[in-house]
Protein backbone atom coordinates (compact mmCIF):
# COMPACT_ATOMS: atom_id res chain seq x y z
CA UNK A 1 0.00 0.00 0.00
CA UNK A 2 1.37 3.69 -0.92
CA UNK A 3 2.26 6.16 1.71
CA UNK A 4 -0.74 8.31 0.20
CA UNK A 5 -3.26 5.58 0.45
CA UNK A 6 -2.53 5.43 3.63
CA UNK A 7 -2.39 9.05 4.92
CA UNK A 8 -6.23 9.63 3.06
CA UNK A 9 -7.00 6.53 5.00
CA UNK A 10 -5.65 7.26 8.79
CA UNK A 11 -6.95 11.12 8.19
CA UNK A 12 -10.27 9.97 7.07
CA UNK A 13 -10.26 7.81 10.47
CA UNK A 14 -9.15 10.64 12.54
CA UNK A 15 -12.08 13.46 10.70
CA UNK A 16 -14.29 10.49 11.70
CA UNK A 17 -13.29 10.63 15.21
CA UNK A 18 -13.56 14.15 15.48
CA UNK A 19 -16.93 14.36 14.12
CA UNK A 20 -18.46 11.40 16.01
CA UNK A 21 -17.46 12.94 19.40
CA UNK A 22 -18.39 16.21 18.54
CA UNK A 23 -22.04 15.06 17.88
CA UNK A 24 -22.07 13.83 21.28
CA UNK A 25 -21.20 17.02 22.36
CA UNK A 26 -24.22 18.16 20.66
CA UNK A 27 -26.46 15.09 22.15
CA UNK A 28 -24.89 16.08 25.38
CA UNK A 29 -25.96 19.73 25.03
CA UNK A 30 -29.47 19.16 23.78
CA UNK A 31 -30.42 16.41 26.16
CA UNK A 32 -27.87 16.23 28.78
CA UNK A 33 -26.12 19.45 30.32
CA UNK A 34 -27.12 22.71 28.41
CA UNK A 35 -24.65 24.51 30.47
CA UNK A 36 -21.82 23.23 28.22
CA UNK A 37 -21.06 22.37 24.67
CA UNK A 38 -17.71 20.99 25.20
CA UNK A 39 -17.51 17.76 27.05
CA UNK A 40 -16.39 14.76 24.75
CA UNK A 41 -12.70 15.69 25.61
CA UNK A 42 -10.23 16.61 28.47
CA UNK A 43 -9.84 20.25 28.82
CA UNK A 44 -5.86 20.20 28.87
CA UNK A 45 -4.19 23.65 28.45
CA UNK A 46 -6.71 24.86 26.16
CA UNK A 47 -10.34 23.76 24.41
CA UNK A 48 -10.88 21.56 21.40
CA UNK A 49 -7.17 20.38 22.10
CA UNK A 50 -8.01 17.51 19.68
CA UNK A 51 -8.94 19.01 16.76
CA UNK A 52 -6.19 21.95 17.28
CA UNK A 53 -3.36 19.24 17.20
CA UNK A 54 -5.07 17.33 13.82
CA UNK A 55 -5.73 20.54 12.03
CA UNK A 56 -1.98 21.84 12.61
CA UNK A 57 -0.69 18.32 11.66
CA UNK A 58 -3.10 18.56 8.67
CA UNK A 59 -1.51 21.72 7.26
CA UNK A 60 1.82 20.72 7.40
CA UNK A 61 1.07 17.14 5.82
CA UNK A 62 -0.39 18.96 3.03
CA UNK A 63 2.08 21.32 2.55
CA UNK A 64 4.81 18.83 2.93
CA UNK A 65 3.20 16.89 0.14
CA UNK A 66 2.73 20.04 -1.96
CA UNK A 67 6.62 20.76 -1.41
CA UNK A 68 7.39 17.80 -2.76
CA UNK A 69 4.76 17.06 -5.64
CA UNK A 70 3.09 14.32 -4.41
CA UNK A 71 -0.34 16.33 -4.91
CA UNK A 72 -1.45 18.42 -7.53
CA UNK A 73 -3.19 20.87 -5.07
CA UNK A 74 -3.04 24.59 -5.90
CA UNK A 75 -0.56 26.36 -3.26
CA UNK A 76 -3.36 29.47 -3.43
CA UNK A 77 -6.15 27.39 -2.62
CA UNK A 78 -4.41 25.55 0.22
CA UNK A 79 -3.10 28.55 1.77
CA UNK A 80 -6.54 30.16 1.89
CA UNK A 81 -7.72 26.75 3.10
CA UNK A 82 -5.06 26.55 5.81
CA UNK A 83 -5.07 30.11 6.98
CA UNK A 84 -9.25 29.94 7.64
CA UNK A 85 -8.72 26.33 9.59
CA UNK A 86 -5.54 28.12 11.30
CA UNK A 87 -7.63 31.16 12.66
CA UNK A 88 -10.01 29.24 14.51
CA UNK A 89 -7.46 26.38 15.82
CA UNK A 90 -4.71 28.37 16.86
CA UNK A 91 -5.67 31.97 16.58
CA UNK A 92 -8.85 31.61 19.02
CA UNK A 93 -8.64 27.73 20.46
CA UNK A 94 -5.03 28.03 21.54
CA UNK A 95 -4.24 31.56 22.10
CA UNK A 96 -7.33 32.70 23.67
CA UNK A 97 -8.76 29.29 25.89
CA UNK A 98 -10.85 31.51 27.58
CA UNK A 99 -12.86 33.01 24.64
CA UNK A 100 -16.55 32.89 24.75
CA UNK A 101 -16.33 31.36 20.39
CA UNK A 102 -14.49 27.87 22.62
CA UNK A 103 -17.77 26.93 24.52
CA UNK A 104 -20.46 28.34 21.47
CA UNK A 105 -22.64 25.51 20.18
CA UNK A 106 -21.63 27.01 17.03
CA UNK A 107 -17.71 26.10 17.23
CA UNK A 108 -19.92 22.58 17.06
CA UNK A 109 -21.61 23.31 14.39
CA UNK A 110 -18.34 24.57 12.33
CA UNK A 111 -16.69 21.22 13.43
CA UNK A 112 -19.12 19.00 12.05
CA UNK A 113 -19.24 21.04 8.57
CA UNK A 114 -15.27 20.95 8.73
CA UNK A 115 -15.14 17.17 9.85
CA UNK A 116 -18.04 16.37 7.02
CA UNK A 117 -15.91 17.57 3.94
CA UNK A 118 -12.67 16.25 5.17
CA UNK A 119 -14.28 12.90 5.79
CA UNK A 120 -15.66 13.39 2.23
CA UNK A 121 -12.56 15.08 0.37
CA UNK A 122 -10.21 11.85 1.69
CA UNK A 123 -12.57 9.34 1.10
CA UNK A 124 -13.01 10.72 -2.75
CA UNK A 125 -8.86 10.66 -3.00
CA UNK A 126 -8.70 7.44 -1.42
CA UNK A 127 -11.31 5.69 -3.94
CA UNK A 128 -9.21 7.26 -6.62
CA UNK A 129 -5.79 5.80 -5.16
CA UNK A 130 -7.62 2.67 -5.40
CA UNK A 131 -9.46 3.06 -8.35
CA UNK A 132 -12.71 2.57 -6.81
CA UNK A 133 -15.03 5.63 -6.84
CA UNK A 134 -18.75 5.37 -6.19
CA UNK A 135 -20.53 7.46 -8.20
CA UNK A 136 -22.46 8.68 -5.47
CA UNK A 137 -20.00 9.67 -3.09
CA UNK A 138 -18.40 11.64 -6.02
CA UNK A 139 -21.85 13.29 -6.61
CA UNK A 140 -21.77 14.26 -3.17
CA UNK A 141 -18.03 15.56 -3.43
CA UNK A 142 -19.04 17.83 -5.30
CA UNK A 143 -22.61 19.01 -4.15
CA UNK A 144 -22.20 18.97 -0.42
CA UNK A 145 -19.79 22.24 -0.89
CA UNK A 146 -22.98 24.19 -1.85
CA UNK A 147 -24.63 24.43 1.61
CA UNK A 148 -21.14 23.56 4.02
CA UNK A 149 -19.36 26.20 2.68
CA UNK A 150 -21.30 29.18 3.24
CA UNK A 151 -22.37 27.97 7.61
CA UNK A 152 -18.57 27.28 7.59
CA UNK A 153 -18.13 30.85 6.23
CA UNK A 154 -20.28 32.42 8.53
CA UNK A 155 -19.67 30.09 11.70
CA UNK A 156 -16.04 31.23 11.51
CA UNK A 157 -16.85 34.98 11.53
CA UNK A 158 -19.29 34.32 14.33
CA UNK A 159 -16.71 32.53 16.05
CA UNK A 160 -14.41 35.41 15.48
CA UNK A 161 -16.97 38.10 16.52
CA UNK A 162 -17.09 36.64 19.95
CA UNK A 163 -13.14 36.87 20.44
CA UNK A 164 -12.76 39.77 19.32
CA UNK A 165 -13.19 41.49 22.69
CA UNK A 166 -11.04 38.85 24.44
CA UNK A 167 -7.74 40.77 23.86
CA UNK A 168 -7.15 44.48 22.79
CA UNK A 169 -4.75 46.10 20.80
CA UNK A 170 -2.28 44.53 18.05
CA UNK A 171 -4.13 41.33 18.45
CA UNK A 172 -7.55 43.07 17.90
CA UNK A 173 -6.06 43.83 14.71
CA UNK A 174 -5.20 41.28 13.50
CA UNK A 175 -8.14 39.27 14.16
CA UNK A 176 -10.23 41.93 12.20
CA UNK A 177 -7.74 42.12 9.62
CA UNK A 178 -7.35 37.96 9.06
CA UNK A 179 -11.21 37.68 8.77
CA UNK A 180 -11.34 40.23 6.39
CA UNK A 181 -8.88 37.98 4.26
CA UNK A 182 -10.84 34.91 5.46
CA UNK A 183 -14.05 36.07 4.23
CA UNK A 184 -12.67 37.04 0.44
CA UNK A 185 -10.21 34.02 0.58
CA UNK A 186 -13.70 31.95 0.99
CA UNK A 187 -15.28 33.03 -1.31
CA UNK A 188 -12.50 32.20 -4.49
CA UNK A 189 -12.41 28.80 -2.69
CA UNK A 190 -15.84 28.47 -2.97
CA UNK A 191 -15.95 29.67 -6.79
CA UNK A 192 -13.10 27.15 -7.09
CA UNK A 193 -15.08 24.53 -6.39
CA UNK A 194 -17.89 25.27 -8.39
CA UNK A 195 -15.38 25.50 -11.51
CA UNK A 196 -14.38 21.69 -10.28
CA UNK A 197 -17.98 20.98 -10.06
CA UNK A 198 -18.78 22.46 -13.24
CA UNK A 199 -16.01 20.62 -15.02
CA UNK A 200 -16.97 17.06 -13.58
CA UNK A 201 -20.61 17.65 -14.95
CA UNK A 202 -19.48 18.00 -18.16
CA UNK A 203 -17.48 14.83 -17.66
CA UNK A 204 -20.66 13.05 -16.35
CA UNK A 205 -22.64 13.81 -19.14
CA UNK A 206 -19.64 12.69 -22.04
CA UNK A 207 -19.13 9.52 -20.29
CA UNK A 208 -23.49 8.94 -20.89
CA UNK A 209 -22.79 10.42 -24.12
CA UNK A 210 -20.22 8.16 -24.39
CA UNK A 211 -22.13 5.19 -23.57
CA UNK A 212 -25.38 6.02 -25.43
CA UNK A 213 -23.25 6.26 -28.47
CA UNK A 214 -21.69 2.79 -27.75
CA UNK A 215 -25.10 1.19 -26.87
CA UNK A 216 -26.35 2.20 -30.48
CA UNK A 217 -23.45 0.62 -32.49
CA UNK A 218 -23.83 -2.51 -30.47
CA UNK A 219 -27.57 -2.34 -30.50
CA UNK A 220 -27.94 -2.64 -27.28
Amino acid sequence: MRYLEVYNGVSMYLWARLLGCTLLDVWGYLWMNPNTIYVSWTYQGYPHKFFVVLQTITVLFELIHWFMGLVPSSISTLLVHASGRLMIALAISFYLPDSRANFSPVYALLLIVWSTADITRYSVYLGKQLQIMPALLERWRYSMFIPLYPIALVSSMYLIYLSLNDDTGFYFGFLLASSTFYGCGYLWVFTHMWEKRLRWIRRVEQLKEFDCEKSAILGV
